[in-house]
């Protein structure tokens, strides 16, 4: 094309021709099989779309642009082809990582206290190895911390205090424990001093009942997507996830770096699934995600416990194994697992943060990470990743937060995953995401690596960029002008479209005219906001009578006076 024919777009029209070949047909399914699905939208058409193509609808998030729904399948279908669904996925099931267990009663924990093991609360063995009494003789208690426990619920015991909670599971509004195992995982972070059974790592923790786990120990994505999106919503400073599964989830990657954006930090089971050998690369999602701190379970000889799940995300170790800890109806319990090991991690988390409150959660992690007792192989490795935990006294001048800007990194981060996105989607919406997302990055070496990825991804479209049009008003009405008929039903909103900001702008009326071979873009009712750059992109999707697909899609880049 030549420079004039860009200009003609401004005023009479962009000429564009078709291919001989023809579009090839669009099946659609006919199943009206029901499924539970979460939809993650782009916008406000998205959402709406979802909603009315929805059996039922569960939850809408607050943290997340998504929807719990049940759906037919041919309408799942449907949505993921849509520019305004930006993906669906199933409603997977997660597990509770616990192991083995022995269940006392008060009068047995009080009876063992003969024993030289445990002689009285301080004198756990899992409390000793982290010093967790090293921080009480420091005054630290974890005094004011929000730790939210996302797990079975907690019960109604005499050595803990529920603070609050919610309970996303859909047989009881309650967040009382059906299973035992919240129970325990709470016993082990807050228990309180109280000079009988056991103390907690931060027993002056304000607890949080998350109750997305039922009486067999399993929940749903929805469930725990809840109870993360409630998490942020009540302000909590950390998330306890004793639980994993084995399947990748977008939405969890999404909503749990929502959390960590916010400040929360969140502590992760690295899963039981460990070979004897320690090889392999066992960790469980979401313990596995960069924003949770995976944790792998020791015995009292600080060994790695046997079922310990390995691989490069662990990231701490914790004691895991004959943890004894609060359980249901007063009762206590021994149990192992690296969901023991986690709630370790939560209180020392909440020491740290009652000790310089107004740290960051990125900070607090690499403060925590500083207090480590390097175990196995020299550095970090796949069994114990650095180390054992502990307690350690800081001063306010050795914790800095980090120079490096962790919205520059987070953006950068963005950057990347858009460019995947398009790289699989290949459609024209998620390589202009992806083209926003790069263009407003710095000039560093990352964002010309960032660049040559997105031009790989234009040439492998056959995209056309054409030259700017300058300084339109803002009602100005763009025309497109074919060399032939194309056919009108070929033009929506998926085929002709302008992005701003990195998103679609809405309300544009598209028209064909009679012959078929001129497409008119009418813009906004408001019109077009002065002083911005937009860009109007042409699929191929648009196609003639006979099925002759446009050669190639086109992008042109318009400023507003």
């Amino acid at each position: 094309m030549k420079q004039q024919l860009f200009k003609c777009l401004a005023v009479p029209a962009l000429i564009l021709s078709l291919a001989s070949h023809p579009l090839a047909a669009q099946p659609q399914t006919a199943d009206q099989k029901k499924e539970e699905v979460i939809v993650v939208y782009k916008n406000a058409t998205g959402k709406k779309k979802a909603l009315l193509n929805s059996v039922e609808v569960d939850h809408q998030f607050k943290y997340a642009p998504a929807v719990s729904v049940t759906m037919e399948q041919g309408d799942i279908n449907q949505l993921k082809k849509d520019r305004n669904i930006a993906y669906i996925e199933k409603n997977v099931v997660f597990k509770l990582k616990g192991t083995k267990k022995k269940v006392l009663t008060k009068k047995q924990v009080d009876n063992a206290k003969t024993s030289a093991f445990i002689s009285s609360e301080e004198s756990q063995w899992s409390y000793q190895a982290v010093k967790a009494n090293e921080a009480a003789q420091k005054g630290m208690t974890g005094k004011g911390v929000k730790v939210a426990v996302i797990d079975s619920g907690i019960s109604p015991h005499p050595e803990l205090t529920i603070a609050g909670g919610t309970s996303t599971v859909d047989y009881t509004s309650s967040w009382a424990d059906d299973n035992g195992h919240g129970t325990h995982v709470a016993g082990i972070i807050g228990a309180h001093r109280n000079r009988t059974g056991i103390i907690g790592i931060a027993p002056d923790a304000n607890l949080f009942a998350v109750k997305a786990m039922d009486q067999q120990g399993e929940g749903t994505l929805q469930d725990i997507l809840e109870g993360i999106d409630w998490s942020i919503a009540n302000g909590m400073d950390i998330i306890n996830l004793s639980l994993g599964t084995e399947a990748d989830s977008r939405m969890m990657h999404d909503m749990i770096n929502k959390a960590y954006e916010k400040g929360i930090v969140l502590v992760g089971a690295a899963g039981n699934d460990g070979l004897a050998a320690g090889t392999g690369n066992t960790v469980d999602y979401p313990a596995k995600y960069d924003s949770v701190i995976a944790v792998a379970a020791v015995d009292r000889y600080l060994k790695r416990g046997s079922f310990s799940s390995t691989g490069n995300e662990v990231e701490v170790s914790a004691p895991g194994v004959d943890v004894l800890s609060t359980y249901t109806d007063g009762r206590y319990a021994y149990m192992s697992g690296t969901s023991q090991a986690t709630p370790h991690i939560a209180g020392l988390l909440a020491l740290l943060k009652q000790q310089h409150p107004a740290l960051s959660g990125s900070t607090l992690r690499n403060e925590l990470l500083k207090q480590t007792t390097d175990l196995g192989t020299p550095g970090r490795d796949p069994w114990y990743g650095y180390g054992l935990a502990t307690y350690g006294e800081t001063s306010p001048s050795s914790v800095q937060e980090p120079a490096v800007d962790n919205r520059l990194l987070s953006a950068f981060e963005e950057a990347a995953n858009k460019i995947v996105q398009a790289n699989t989607t290949k459609k024209l919406w998620d390589y202009d995401s992806a083209r926003h997302a790069i263009s407003k990055l710095p000039d560093q070496q990352e964002k010309a690596e960032l660049q040559l990825g997105l031009n790989n991804i234009r040439q492998q479209l056959g995209l056309i960029e054409f030259s700017s049009l300058l300084n339109l008003k803002p009602t100005h009405t763009l025309t497109i002008r074919f060399s032939q008929s194309i056919d009108s039903k070929t033009v929506n909103s998926s085929s002709v479209f302008v992005r701003n900001e990195g998103e679609f702008v809405d309300g544009l009326a598209l028209s064909t005219s009679s012959d078929g071979k001129t497409v008119t873009v009418k813009a906004p009712p408001a019109g077009y906001t002065s002083g911005q750059t937009y860009f109007l992109y042409i699929d191929t999707t648009i196609a003639s009578p006979t099925g002759k697909a446009l050669k190639a899609p086109v992008i042109v880049r318009f400023t507003i006076s």
